[in-house]
C-alpha cells in the first residue's frame, strides 16, 4: 500500500501546485488568447494533464519500488521531481503572470529536463523510459504550440 501512496502523494502535490500556480482564471485566460489552427481545445488539455500525471505516477512508482539505489536512480528521482515542479512553474507564467515569453522559455528548459530524465531512465529502467517516451514526442508539439501562442499574442 505504501508503494502506491508515496508516488501518488508526489503526483497529488504536483497537481495541487499546478492548480495553485495557474490560479482560478484558466478558462478566462484561454478565451483571451489567439491560438494556432492546430491548438487543442481546453478540455483536451485536461486529458493531456491526466496522461502526464499518469506517466509521472508510473515513473515514480517504478523508481520508488526499485531496490537499486545507484547514482542513476538518484538523478532520475530528482529529475522527475524537478520536472513536476517545472510543469507547475509553466502554469504560473502562462496563466497567472500572463508572460507568454517566459512560459515558452520555461517549456524549452522543461523539455531539456524531460530528455535528461529519459536518458537516465534508459540506463536504469527501460520500462519507465518507454512510458515516458510518448510524452517526450508530445513536447515537440507543445513547444511549437507555445512558440506560436507567444507570437500570435505579442
Amino acid at each position: 500500500m505504501v508503494r502506491i501512496l508515496m508516488p501518488l502523494g508526489f503526483v497529488v502535490i504536483a497537481a495541487m501546485l499546478e492548480g495553485l500556480f495557474a490560479g482560478t482564471r484558466v478558462k478566462q485566460r484561454f478565451a483571451e488568447l489567439k491560438f494556432p489552427w492546430y491548438s487543442l481545445p481546453l478540455p483536451a488539455w485536461y486529458i493531456v494533464g491526466i496522461l502526464y500525471y499518469s506517466v509521472c505516477f508510473v515513473v515514480l512508482f517504478r523508481l520508488l519500488g526499485s531496490d537499486a539505489r545507484e547514482s542513476g536512480w538518484y538523478v532520475s528521482f530528482i529529475l522527475i521531481l524537478i520536472l513536476m515542479f517545472a510543469n507547475a512553474g509553466w502554469n504560473y507564467f502562462f496563466f497567472r503572470s500572463r508572460n507568454l515569453l517566459s512560459s515558452f522559455v520555461t517549456s524549452g528548459i522543461y523539455s531539456l529536463i524531460a530528455v535528461a530524465l529519459l536518458l537516465c531512465l534508459i540506463m536504469i529502467d527501460r520500462v519507465s523510459a518507454l512510458v515516458l517516451f510518448p510524452y517526450i514526442l508530445y513536447l515537440g508539439y507543445a513547444n511549437m504550440w507555445g512558440y506560436q501562442v507567444w507570437k500570435l499574442n505579442q
